[in-house]
Formats: C-alpha cells, structure tokens, sequence
C-alpha cells in the first residue's frame, strides 16, 4: 500500500494494473483499499476535491482525509456514503476459487 499511498500524497492519478509477466506473483489490494482508491481516482475524474466531498457527505476534510488514508480502517457505511457522493454505487459479488 506504500506505493500506492504516494500518488494519493502526490495527487496523481492510480495507474492501471500492468499485465503480468510469466512467472511473476500477483499482487492484490485488499476490498478496502481497492475501494478507497476507486473513490480517490473517481473524485480526480470528475475534479471533486476533498473539501467538495466532505460537503457533500456533511462531514469536514480530515474525514476525507482518513477516509482516503490506505493504512486506516474505514468502516463501510462510510465507504457507501463515500461512493454515492461521487455518483457510484457499491456492487459484491463472490466467486468459488479456482
């Protein structure tokens, strides 16, 4: 998560996963983080800052600010929230392992 917390600090878009070499490992972001960093590059999509979706969630900046943190745990009715504030919605879906 290291890595991918530096283009939240630097205000940079998330790139897109790279296809895998052969042989090498894959790495996952937990549901939490991948959720965190579908709301951060959302809001860079769309030039939502952090004080406009505090406002539009009713809550102040350093909310946004934990809630876009990779290394806090964030409950997930504040995701939801998090979420419908930039127009999308949380979907699950589980699947038998191969």
């Amino acid at each position: 998560t290291v890595a991918l917390s530096s283009y939240i600090d630097d205000h940079r878009d998330i790139p897109n996963p790279s296809k895998p070499k052969r042989g090498q490992p894959l790495v996952e972001p937990s549901p939490m983080v991948a959720l965190k960093l579908e709301i951060y590059q959302t809001m860079r999509d769309q030039n939502i800052t952090a004080a406009e979706l505090a406002r539009r969630m009713g809550k102040d900046r350093s909310h946004i600010r934990r809630l876009l943190n990779l290394d806090h745990h964030s409950r997930m009715d504040q995701i939801e929230a998090a979420l419908l504030a930039v127009g999308k919605r949380l979907v699950v879906e589980t699947t038998d392992v191969a």
